[in-house]
């Protein structure tokens, strides 16, 4: 049988239109497919690049930052104690009452306590408790319960002194003045002042000191740290309130 040459034409059209689809669905198709992956895949790495080269250029600001983040910390640190030396807190009230003529019969001081700098002045009763009815406690004891505050928090050391005192009403007020003069975080808890027939003014109060760990020492914690026990310092005994001639 003879094909006509419009058949030809047409069985030739039809060779060269499965050609053409074939090469589509397994050639082109594919290869367009792959083409569009590789292009999102190259505007996602355009996009990181881009991310990286911001970060980069942020680096410096970030850098300022936190500079300036740690010189606030260390600004903020520097009235905390960098530790509770009971020792050295006795030498330091007994000096102030020295100065201020006031008359001290008794030191009474709490147990160390840890607190968070969220939870300060929130006040438990029983942290401020004394742990002797006078004189000086023993080490540094602390509540189990206290122990597991979250890491997060930084813990900041307590200890309560409560000082029944006897002077004028200036001498009292200079006491506070010379406490409040030392840039140190010392909290007065709570004073009670009543007159005497002798116009002098009795009461008591209560005073807490903190101490916080600190990323670095501030200029005034290395003689704080430094003082040394085995050394004549101040007073032969801190607990001495009558005149130095009356001593033995």
């Amino acid at each position: 049988m003879k094909l006509t040459k419009r058949e030809v034409f047409l069985l030739k059209l039809a060779g060269v239109v499965l050609i053409l689809a074939f090469s589509y669905h397994f050639i082109i198709e594919p290869e367009r497919i792959k083409s569009a992956a590789v292009e999102e895949e190259l505007t996602e790495k355009r996009l990181e690049v881009d991310t990286v080269k911001e970060e980069i250029g942020s680096i410096p600001k970030l850098e300022e930052e936190e500079t300036s983040l740690r010189d606030a910390i260390q600004t903020g640190s520097e009235r905390f104690y960098p530790d509770i030396l009971q020792k050295k807190l006795i030498v330091i009230l007994d000096q102030v009452i020295q100065d201020t003529g006031v008359t001290v019969d008794s030191l009474n001081f709490s147990r160390i306590t840890s607190k968070t700098a969220e939870s300060i002045g929130q006040t438990d009763p029983a942290e401020s408790r004394p742990a002797q009815a006078e004189g000086v406690s023993s080490g540094k004891d602390t509540d189990p319960v206290e122990q597991s505050v979250a890491a997060s928090e930084p813990e900041i050391e307590t200890m309560s002194v409560t000082i029944p005192f006897l002077g004028t009403y200036e001498q009292v007020m200079e006491l506070i003045k010379q406490l409040e003069g030392m840039n140190r975080e010392i909290v007065i808890n709570s004073l009670q002042i009543a007159q005497g027939e002798d116009g002098r003014v009795s009461g008591e109060m209560s005073l807490d000191f903190y101490a916080l760990s600190k990323p670095a020492l501030s200029s005034a914690d290395p003689d704080y740290l430094g003082w040394p026990y085995d050394n004549p310092h101040g007073v032969r005994n801190p607990f001495r309130f009558l005149p130095e001639e009356t001593e033995k």
